[in-house]
């Protein structure tokens, strides 16, 4: 051949012929990234695939086959082995830039060049794989997560069910075996009651791991959009007055009825009901309220009650998962999933407490992207 540039044709053909070689130089750069224990074999079932559909694009093999539809399939397989693997997007990137730098030293080594088209064509080709690999790659790391969590939380609950079984069980052996006589209006009343409270707990327990599951696995990605706070937490109250009654507790909702924060409906709707709950919890008659103002660009959002408030031992640590109050029902769930979730919305929390005097949840997110009636102009309509 002479020293003009190759055709296309040409180049897939050399890319052919040279398989082997180029597979060599591939696997000798690959493994300073992958490390020398990947396994060869992973390599040429995926790289002699994808070199052949090169050679095909590049109009070496005639008629076109079916190995392009092939070797996206295998792009795709290529991509969830990676993954689960524990590889990352850049070491995958690596790795497909390895093989084209592969195939121009083969071309160096025998002296050809290549046409700008057959140079496009083969890392068109190349790239798209890798577009595939990774699309898959990242779609099976998120897939492995929920599923390690899920596990988790199955964990969890079985820790938790083990225990709350053998208590229940304890107490209905016990009342089996205690004689008729023997049986007084209050041990009954008292066995009872740890019977229910054993399932009272574990249906407690089975609703907070369903909400944890929720926030880990489906609040990753929130869609933030211009919220109104007053709507919000009026719903929220609403939702909490019959309870508060029976407390003999007034809610009040003291927002700014102009106040509107950059965030995620639901988020912001399950945070300040865990905050208002968890104030209720520890509130008899007296008052829970909710109020806002402006601070530069964020909206500062305060729940005060005048409930027994928190010793300052435990509200150092009052944020931590399974912090709760001396005979709460809950889980002690409740503040780390707020926090969470404001964290995730670019806020923050803090509280404040005195005993006997009350508790103060502080926090903060930002203020809505554009007042409204800027969104209406946007949105070419006029203002109401």
């Amino acid at each position: 051949m002479d020293s003009e540039r190759m055709t296309s044709a040409e180049f897939g053909r050399l890319i052919l012929r040279k398989k082997g070689e180029i597979m060599d130089h591939w696997r000798i750069g690959v493994r300073s990234v992958f490390g020398p224990e990947l396994k060869q074999v992973l390599l040429d079932h995926k790289v002699s695939a994808l070199l052949d559909v090169v050679a095909e694009a590049l109009g070496a093999i005639l008629p076109p086959s079916e190995s392009t539809q092939t070797e996206l399939a295998r792009a795709m397989e290529h991509g969830v082995l990676r993954a689960e693997q524990g590889f990352s997007v850049g070491q995958v990137i690596r790795e497909f830039s390895l093989l084209r730098k592969a195939i121009r030293a083969i071309c160096i080594e025998e002296g050809e060049q290549m046409t700008e088209e057959a140079l496009s064509i083969m890392v068109e080709v190349i790239d798209t794989a890798a577009a595939i690999g990774l699309a898959r790659l990242s779609e099976r790391r998120e897939e492995m997560i929920k599923e390690e969590t899920a596990r988790k939380m199955s964990f969890i609950v079985h820790d938790f069910r083990t225990p709350l079984g053998a208590i229940a069980l304890a107490a209905t052996e016990t009342l089996d075996t205690i004689p008729a006589a023997a049986k007084t209006p209050e041990m009954m009343e008292s066995l009872t009651s740890i019977e229910r409270n054993v399932e009272q707990l574990s249906i407690g327990m089975e609703q907070t791991m369903r909400e944890l599951a929720k926030v880990f696995l489906e609040n990753d990605r929130l869609q933030i959009t211009n919220v109104r706070l007053y709507d919000v937490s009026a719903d929220v109250i609403e939702n909490l007055t019959p309870m508060a009654r029976t407390k003999n507790v007034i809610l009040l909702n003291e927002v700014d009825a102009a106040a509107e924060v950059a965030a995620e409906r639901d988020a912001l709707h399950r945070i300040l009901m865990n905050l208002l709950s968890n104030a209720l919890r520890y509130t008899r008659d007296g008052e829970i309220s909710i109020a806002s103002s402006k601070r530069g660009s964020n909206v500062e959002v305060v729940v005060k009650d005048t409930g027994r408030g928190i010793l300052p031992a435990k509200l150092a640590r009052i944020f931590e998962p399974g912090q709760k109050g001396v005979g709460s029902p809950g889980m002690g769930f409740g503040l780390a999933i707020a926090k969470y979730l404001l964290e995730l919305q670019g806020g923050s929390i803090r509280l404040e407490s005195a005993v006997e005097k009350g508790t103060t949840a502080i926090f903060t997110l930002p203020s809505a992207a554009y007042p409204e009636e800027t969104l209406n102009q946007i949105g070419g309509a006029t203002p109401p």
